[in-house]
């Protein structure tokens, strides 16, 4: 290689001859072409000088213009070390790509000397493996920041903005539930200061953004409690206006406040009041109650008359700002109302412009609202009872039946298609569950017996069982028999279990003693019969 080399040196390369005539017989082809600089006259070749260089053509075609490729001058190297200039070597070396070792159109020697050499124009490119990495590196960014962008994309609009529901009614948080796929787990309880239906509290601050498909709890006001105990005031030191205001604050629609005269009591002060049912006292009185106070407006004014103005649409408190100056009796009566707002009247018993005495009795008509129709609750089960009535309150029960199949309706408190309002808006159904299934209670251990049968009795079920404690070799405190066991049962029914003391040892098996050869040589077999050794004789017969 060396030697090779050498004669690449500017005191050698003048001396190798143009060409050098080679016999057919020592002729070899050539298995290498190189591109390489001729040096010029006392010039010293360093390998970067030697190095291959990019030949790529500038663009349109052209050549390149770089000082670094004029330079440059196609050589051929033979088999022997030979070293001849291509013909034409003056010009620039032309740019063309024939890509890395992809062997270029073969040329005879000049001089037709029979030598055929493979020549190879050979191209490296030194940025080739800079772009791959520059492409593979953007193709990596792009992919990710598509699959970010794409991630992004997704939480963005699968996220809903949670809105403020606390003091709104219930339907307006169900209307934007539906439209945002948002599940609300609604817990209802008695609440003094919110009205009925109206959102107390939400699990989700507002304006915190979630997942569609998230549950959002909201705590509903079911109203105040008509089960709470009252504790009256001290009426006699009130005036109207403060009794009034209590029975405001306690939400005591049922309280009935009325003025009246009175020649000795002075005006504005408590007179009596007066329970409506007569098993009811201050010591028992709940908000359920029915109960009428009435207040003195002083003495009677003589020959006083008093027009009746059209209540209809009067709230209770503008009703009972009226009576502040007009000394009449009014009675309220509760009815539910499709159009009427609940508080607004809805009628009276004397029309409008009549003219009645002072203590006279008017009579109004109370909206309580918008009622629900109970829906019969036999053409659903017991999964979708409780959303089948929006607004009312469902409490779903299954239980154990003798007769009622698993999964029909047993009962419902209140009957399909009567109509509920106010507070009352409550049914509770009872489906079935069929009659009990005992399965096999054999293999289990004792103490697995109460549970098993209190899931039942839980259930509606009234089963009993009675445990009998038996001598056996199994492990102790397991059930070894029942009497009822794989069937049903009714509900009242009962069950013998046997349990294992664990006092006896398990049996052994039963082991065969060996076969005993006889002792007496076998007996030979009686010989057959031996057959008459003497002719039979013949009769003489008749001739």
């Amino acid at each position: 290689m060396s030697d090779f080399l050498d004669q690449f040196r500017n005191k050698n390369y003048k001396e190798v001859p143009e060409s050098q005539p080679v016999s057919e017989e020592d002729a070899t082809p050539v298995e290498e072409a190189m591109v390489a600089r001729v040096p010029d006259d006392g010039e010293t070749l360093t390998p970067e000088a030697s190095a291959p260089v990019d030949t790529e053509p500038e663009e349109g075609g052209q050549e390149p213009s770089s000082p670094r490729f004029e330079s440059f001058h196609p050589v051929r190297v033979g088999s022997d070390g030979t070293v001849e200039p291509v013909e034409g070597s003056d010009e620039p070396l032309p740019a063309k790509d024939t890509g890395i070792g992809r062997p270029a159109d073969t040329a005879r020697r000049p001089g037709g000397a029979g030598v055929r050499g493979v020549e190879h124009d050979v191209v490296i490119d030194k940025g080739y493996h800079r772009l791959k990495v520059i492409r593979y590196t953007l193709i990596s960014v792009t992919v990710l920041a598509l699959c970010v962008l794409g991630f992004l994309a997704y939480r963005y609009f699968n996220r809903v903005e949670t809105l403020t529901f606390v003091g709104k009614p219930i339907s307006e948080a169900r209307t934007w539930a539906l439209k945002n796929r948002i599940e609300l787990d609604i817990r209802y309880e008695f609440n003094i200061e919110n009205s009925n239906d109206t959102v107390i509290t939400q699990d989700v601050e507002p304006g915190i953004a979630v997942q569609k498909g998230t549950v959002l709890g909201l705590a509903v006001s079911k109203g105040a409690d008509p089960d709470e105990r009252l504790t009256l005031p001290d009426l006699v030191s009130m005036s109207t206006a403060e009794v009034r205001a209590w029975i405001t604050d306690i939400k005591a629609n049922n309280i009935n406040l009325v003025q009246q005269y009175h020649k000795s009591v002075e005006a504005g002060r408590f007179i009596r009041l007066e329970f409506a049912d007569v098993s009811v006292d201050e010591t028992n009185f709940t908000r359920r109650d029915y109960l009428v106070i009435y207040m003195s407006r002083g003495p009677e004014p003589v020959n006083l008359e008093i027009y009746v103005p059209n209540f209809t649409g009067y709230t209770r408190e503008q009703v009972e700002s009226w009576l502040q100056s007009n000394p009449v009796f009014i009675l309220y009566t509760e009815q539910g109302s499709d159009t009427v707002p609940a508080g607004q009247v809805i009628s009276q018993d004397i029309a409008e412009g009549e003219v009645v005495a002072s203590q006279s009795e008017i009579r109004l008509v109370l909206s309580i609202g918008k009622g629900i129709e109970v829906p019969d609750f036999a053409s659903t089960h017991a999964g979708e009872a409780a959303s089948i009535a929006p607004g009312l309150e469902v409490t779903v029960q299954s239980l154990y039946h003798n007769e009622v199949p698993y999964g029909k309706l047993v009962s419902q408190s209140v009957a399909a298609g009567e109509m509920l309002f106010g507070d009352e808006k409550k049914v509770a159904v009872v489906y079935s569950l069929g009659r009990p299934y005992i399965g096999q209670l054999v293999g289990r251990m004792e103490n697995e017996i109460p549970a098993y049968f209190f899931d039942f009795n839980t259930k509606g079920c009234a089963l009993t069982y009675k445990i009998i404690y038996v001598d056996s070799h199994i492990d102790k405190g397991t059930v070894v028999a029942a009497s009822r066991y794989n069937e049903y049962l009714y509900l009242a029914s009962g069950v013998e279990i046997q349990v294992s003391k664990g006092n006896l040892s398990p049996p052994t098996e039963p082991t065969m003693p060996p076969p005993t050869e006889p002792t007496s040589p076998p007996t030979e077999p009686t010989a057959p019969p031996t057959e008459p050794t003497t002719p039979p004789t013949e009769t003489p017969g008749k001739s």
